[in-house]
């Protein structure tokens, strides 16, 4: 019962601040007479002469968007027709070689209770091994071991290992 009554003293006043906050701003804006239109007169002086520009831009940049994309000439000629430009399109080579991982699954970690080692317990290509940091087995690097990943490296990549 206690919430129907604020509810019912609540909406109403809520209701009367908008209309009022409303009702101030039509009031300081003119009310409802909208068409409140001002005429600016610009006066152009007679003796104004447009001139040429006196300077060029130099657009022989690389467009940082078109990656291998580069253009020649500029655009516009002394003599004031545009040239088309035909951009010249360079051919980017993919080096990249794709490396094949072998299967790796983190199992999860020792600790030496004496000396507070990390052991991490690792499945390479279905052999289990027992690796500290630094370890290599079957040229998997162990570099960094943490409680829910280990962070290994193979050949020149690095990759994190999650249970």
């Amino acid at each position: 019962m206690k919430e129907q009554q604020k509810i019912v003293i609540l909406v109403p006043l809520v209701i009367l601040i908008w209309g009022y906050a409303i009702y101030a701003l039509m009031s300081v804006s003119g009310g409802s007479n909208i068409n409140n239109t001002t005429k600016f007169a610009i006066e152009m002086p007679e003796n104004l002469q447009l001139s040429a520009d006196s300077f060029k831009l130099k657009l022989n940049y690389k467009d940082p968007f078109l990656k291998g994309v580069i253009y020649k000439s500029s655009a516009i000629l002394q003599n004031g027709i545009t040239q088309n430009i035909t951009p010249v399109v360079k051919q980017v080579k993919n080096t990249t070689t794709v490396i094949a991982w072998p299967k790796l699954i983190y199992k999860g970690t020792i600790k030496n209770k004496n000396s507070n080692k990390l052991i991490a317990i690792l499945e390479i290509n279905g052999n289990e091994a027992l690796l500290k940091e630094g370890d290599e087995y079957m040229q998997v690097d162990l570099l960094k071991i943490y409680s829910d990943s280990a962070f290994v490296g193979f050949e020149k990549e690095k990759k994190f290992i999650v249970k």
